[in-house]
């Protein structure tokens, strides 16, 4: 419990945690931790990064090229 409670306020920790898990078998929990991450840091650049590949990687969001 006490590691989780921490993963919850630290956002380099959730989003570090993310980007192993999109490279593993078990993406689905990079979506767990992009959460926790976005919510903790909105606005930062990174964890929007993570968080999108992550919401790419489970067919939540589309990309349309403009030509």
């Amino acid at each position: 419990k006490g590691l989780q409670a921490n993963i919850k306020q630290n956002w380099q920790v959730a989003n570090n945690l993310s980007w192993l898990y999109l490279n593993s078998d078990d993406k689905k929990r990079a979506l767990t931790f992009s959460r926790m991450a976005i919510a903790l840091q909105p606005k930062n650049k990174e964890v929007a990064f993570t968080r999108a590949v992550a919401l790419l990687h489970h067919d939540k969001i589309t990309i349309h090229w403009l030509y």
